[in-house]
């Protein structure tokens, strides 16, 4: 069982900094496709797909 608890604090820690990669990487999205929005309204429905 001593090898179980580094392992599980590992997945934990990646999980967790996965997590913050990615809501980084959305904000990050979010403020580009702003810009791009206002520059063009065709652009607008390609980032919607790709978000979605």
């Amino acid at each position: 069982m001593p090898q179980m608890k580094p392992l599980l604090w590992l997945n934990l820690y990646i999980y967790f900094l996965m997590s913050f990669i990615l809501v980084i990487f959305c904000l990050y999205f979010l403020n580009f496709s702003k810009v791009s929005f206002q520059k063009d309204s065709k652009l607008k429905k390609n980032n919607f797909l790709w978000v979605w």
